[in-house]
């Protein structure tokens, strides 16, 4: 083993002085919360020597309302929710106090909604560019959730793998005793053996745990522009469906948090 330098036996010996000096029983009982080593320079926390901790810290994260609400009944404190729309959360600061008298803010609660299998799969194609088989397996998986107008799902998946491009060209000429001119238009439409569906209707049972049902409309256009038709739906009014939600989330937040904790709408960062 290589010898200690000094300044290594110094440090040892002031750290051992420290020790000493420490009354431990007072320690462990929490009647001392540091010491100061290194002549003054550093703080040491003893807070691990203690039987508890000073006070209670920690977060709490689930994806349930229920569970949610059952944490903030056991914590028993927390004085404002902060509710933030735009990402279907909810939070909660449990030590947070007030302005006359401040707490630590360590211990938090967090609700995330997360999206429904059905919800996701339906915003997942909204404005996507799906090939013809694509777009019939989509609509056959999802079967029991879509109905079409005067349709079906199978049919509706049956008539885009069937879609047909027929170029059509039309040809102008305007003769002048002083000019002439020529025109040409040509144009593709896209049919099918089978009716093409002007709306499919999805059904999402819950867009979110425990929200009421959403029936999305979705509109399909044909794009005609490459060598194969390619297939885009549009979920219709899809930024007042967001909104509707979100507002459901705010409502249902109020109708559960216990009346000691007041909504507000936003979100809030506790500055160390």
């Amino acid at each position: 083993m290589a010898d200690l330098s000094a300044q290594t036996i110094d440090r040892i010996l002031q750290l051992g002085e420290a020790a000493r000096k420490i009354d431990w029983d007072k320690v462990a009982a929490g009647g001392i919360d540091g010491v100061i080593i290194d002549g003054g320079a550093k703080l040491v926390d003893l807070e691990k020597f203690f039987p508890g901790r000073r006070r209670f810290r920690g977060v709490f994260n689930t994806r349930s309302l229920a569970s949610f609400m059952i944490y903030l009944n056991e914590a028993g404190s927390g004085d404002l929710c902060f509710i933030d729309q735009d990402q279907m959360a909810a939070h909660v600061v449990i030590d947070m106090g007030n302005t006359e008298a401040p707490g630590h803010c360590d211990h938090n609660a967090w609700l995330e909604l997360t999206k429904s299998v059905e919800y996701e799969a339906v915003l997942a194609v909204n404005g996507k560019l799906m090939s013809q088989i694509d777009t019939s397996n989509w609509l056959e998986d999802w079967a029991a959730c879509i109905t079409v107008p005067e349709s079906s799902a199978k049919a509706a998946a049956k008539a885009f793998r069937t879609i047909d491009l027929k170029a059509k060209v039309e040809q102008e000429s305007k003769v002048g005793n002083f000019a002439e001119s020529q025109s040409r238009l040509q144009s593709i439409e896209a049919s099918s053996a089978h009716k093409l569906p002007e709306e499919v209707h999805f059904r999402v049972a819950a867009p979110y745990a425990e929200f009421d049902e959403r029936t999305i409309v979705l509109q399909p256009s044909i794009l005609t522009s490459g060598d194969r038709p390619m297939v885009r739906f549009r979920i219709v009014g899809l930024e007042l469906l967001k909104q509707a939600l979100a507002d459901e989330f705010a409502a249902r937040l109020r109708d559960a948090l216990p009346e000691s904790i007041e909504p507000l709408l936003g979100k809030f960062d506790a500055k160390s």
